[in-house]
């Protein structure tokens, strides 16, 4: 299968799970691959493991500040190529793994699909306190888009962020040539607000593969995944509150104003759906009155208070930090 790809990778302070994702890369069936690992840790353990070993085909490089997970996540999906002679990119974190024919079965859908992104299904796997991984019939993308390769259009993406993360971090490939900018370099601070960031972020169809070829590491005691060397403040929380805010109104916008449907088709979903409720409550924070009304009880209605006292204290703030998401691109293959 023709095509040359780069892995990027991030990592922070996980040296033992960082070996098993680079030899699941080692592993792979198309050999013509690049790869990148971007250590977060100002102690560079990554540096040890990528020369342990010892392929030529694999670069490690510290990042000059702590960028914490968001950022460390920005750099990764930059947009363009990080080496001269790749065509495809993907994302492959420290704590999660490819199954052998990931690449080259990428590579193959993109090859006869018409587009510059698809995403894939992935396998959840809890890792155990003792670092042994338990498998799970968890798989996440079957369960919001189906059994079915198909393609994603904008306006689907668009209502799903209102309930999830719609598309994951793990799921990605695209063309490095095509213009597609996956960096949500827009957020700087809110990690699950970047994820629907990302799927939104451009207009035209994503292809959808419902087999998973890789597996997502859930932690089962939480202190096995350090994020950052800088501890999360208050006034942080609040500001990345504020993007939560913002992006809920954003998505609403995109709903009423550019597709011209009404909210209510939202609202309904939201009834019929174990995430309803959370996305109940986001779009009462964002002020969405017809939410409102629907919030079941007063605890819920003075929590949607709170958050527009957080927007109004902390939108300078945010402004200082965050930059407003980019109208997506129209952009072809």
């Amino acid at each position: 299968m023709e095509g040359s790809v780069e892995v990027r990778l991030i990592t922070y302070r996980r040296p033992r799970l960082l070996e098993r994702a680079l030899r699941s890369l080692l592993a792979q069936t198309h050999a013509d691959w690049r790869a990148v690992v971007y250590d977060d840790s100002s102690a560079f353990e990554s540096r040890e493991v990528v020369a342990r070993l010892g392929d030529p085909r694999i670069e490690t490089r510290q990042n000059p500040r702590n960028l914490g997970m968001v950022g460390n996540l920005s750099l990764a999906f930059a947009p363009g190529s990080v080496f001269p002679t790749t065509t495809h990119a993907c994302i492959l974190e420290d704590d999660n793994a490819f199954d052998p024919d990931w690449l080259e079965q990428n590579l193959r859908v993109m090859s006869t699909r018409a587009c510059r992104v698809m995403c894939r299904n992935y396998r959840v796997v809890e890792v155990l306190p003792d670092g042994a991984l338990r498998k799970t019939a968890n798989e996440p993308m079957r369960d919001i888009y189906g059994r079915e390769a198909r393609y994603l259009d904008y306006q689907e993406r668009v209502k799903e962020a209102f309930f999830s993360f719609t598309i994951g971090t793990c799921c990605f490939f695209w063309n490095t040539h095509s213009g597609v900018d996956l960096s949500a370099a827009c957020e700087r601070i809110n990690g699950p607000v970047m994820e629907p960031i990302r799927a939104t972020c451009f207009r035209d169809p994503c292809w959808y593969e419902p087999e998973p070829l890789s597996c997502f590491s859930q932690f089962v005691d939480k202190t096995q995944t350090p994020r950052s060397e800088t501890p999360v403040s208050t006034q942080r929380r609040r500001v990345g509150k504020v993007s939560e805010i913002l992006f809920t109104r954003h998505l609403y916008q995109t709903w009423t104003n550019e597709f011209h449907l009404p909210v209510i088709d939202i609202l309904n979903a939201a009834s019929s759906r174990s995430d309803g409720k959370e996305a109940l409550q986001r779009l009462a924070d964002a002020g969405c009155l017809q939410a409102v009304r629907r919030l079941p009880d007063s605890r819920s209605r003075l929590a949607a208070v709170k958050s527009w006292a957080v927007l109004l204290l902390y939108r300078r703030k945010w402004a200082q930090i965050n930059r407003p998401v980019p109208v997506p691109d129209r952009a072809g293959v």
